[in-house]
Formats: C-alpha cells, structure tokens, sequence
C-alpha cells in the first residue's frame, strides 16, 4: 500500500511540476495598493472535494469574506496555488513558492502582504517523524519570509484517517504543538510585526455526517471550504492591521 501511495504521489509530481505559475499570480497585478495575499498548500488549498470534480478553494471565499465584512480590506486580492497529494518536503522542494513570490512582486513593485500556508496532511502518510514534518513546514514559511512575506501557518487538521489511527493522530497534534511554539518563539518582543502567526485550522474534529466534510473524510465540502475561508477572514485581518 506504501508503494502504491509513492507511486501515486511520483504521477503527481510529474503532472504538476509542469503547469505554469501565471495563472495564480496574473490577476494580482491588477492593483498595488490593494493587499494581496497569496494561499499555498496541498489539495486542501486547491479546494478539492470528492467525488465532485470541481475545485472549491477557501481563498475565493477568503477573499470574499475580507471585501464584505471589513472595509478596510475591499480591495484586498486573494489567489492560491494547491498540489493535490504533494507532502510538505515536496512542496518545498518543487513547488516553486520562491518564484510565485518573486513574480507578484515584480508585477506590482511590493511583496505580498501575506501567504496563508497550509501543509502536512499528506505527510503523515510518508514520514513517522513530528521533527521532519515540521521542519518542512517551516522551511516552506522561512522561503517567504526570505521575500520579505509574513506568513499564516495553519494547523494540520483532522480527518477520517485520524480517527482510525492513533499514530496519525498523535503525529499531526505533535506537529500542531510544534508550530505554535516555533510561531510563539519567532515573535520579536521589540515589534509587534511579527513574521508568523499559528492559527489552529478552523474545523476542529472529524464529523462523518457533518457538512464540512466530503464523503472520503479527508477533504471537505464545499460547505467546508466556504467556512474555512470566512473563518480565516478574522485571522488575516488581525495579522495584516498588526503589522
């Protein structure tokens, strides 16, 4: 089953790695005076949601929530970029967020305001180690933080998985635990503008006949989605008006 999921996991690299970065920045450019945040991550962040065909990204809904409910916010630009099945070392490795950053940035003069990520849910099919996990992650945070990016670290959420495997259960909340204390330590005393912030994901436990979820437990609903991105809204504005 392990190689059948590497196997899986290589035909996603070698679809992925070729698709162009532009259509996740193009429309970024329209305005430098509005915020722009960019989402990175997983399937999660593509908004993919079994067995419908369509993606449902949280970041329109983000996007949505921060023009309608904060003025301050209504000309805010939200855009994503989501590798389906792709571990966090993956990501760090081949995702190119490097050069995502670096094209919104030279299309509108500024770096993002923020890049919302969120990873480690495939991991915990491949690597038994909390330490590599996190490592991971927050080498994917510490590529944006190197474009001058502040970062929102989202925890690893729960799933189906987690509920039948102790392990994978106990792996992702070490992970969790780990990310809130890397955020908490980051933080400069002398500023209030620091560079990460941990948020717990926003749907906090499995339900198998809730709405949030899509019938193969590890991803969500559209419903899901369209939650996670109004909930996110709060989040964000606090980070970006700290700043």
């Amino acid at each position: 089953q392990t190689s059948f999921r590497r196997v899986l996991l290589l035909k996603s690299f070698l679809l992925i790695r070729y698709m162009s970065f532009t259509t996740c920045t193009a429309a970024l450019t329209s305005s430098s005076s509005s915020k722009k945040i960019f989402c990175f991550g997983d399937s999660l962040t593509a908004g993919t949601s079994p067995p419908l065909t369509t993606d449902f990204p949280y970041g329109v809904h983000l996007q949505d929530t921060l023009r309608s409910s904060y003025p301050m916010h209504e000309t805010v630009l939200v855009r994503w970029k989501g590798y389906p099945g792709w571990t966090a070392s993956a990501l760090v490795q081949e995702g190119g967020l490097g050069g995502i950053l670096d094209s919104i940035q030279a299309s509108v003069g500024s770096p993002a305001d923020l890049a919302v990520i969120l990873a480690g849910t495939n991991d915990l099919a491949y690597e038994p180690n909390a330490n590599d996990i996190f490592d991971s992650i927050t080498q994917l945070h510490g590529i944006a933080h190197s474009k001058g990016v502040r970062t929102l670290a989202l925890g690893i959420p729960p799933s189906a998985w987690q509920m039948q495997s102790s392990s994978a259960r106990e792996l992702a909340k070490e992970v969790n635990i780990k990310m809130e204390s890397w955020a908490d330590e980051s933080k400069d005393e002398s500023s209030s503008n620091a560079m990460t912030k941990f948020v717990p994901f926003p749907i906090t436990a499995y339900d198998k006949d809730g709405e949030f979820w899509s019938p193969d437990g590890l991803h969500f609903s559209p419903q899901g989605y369209l939650y996670i991105g109004e909930q996110l809204a709060k989040e964000v504005t606090k980070f970006i008006e700290s700043s």
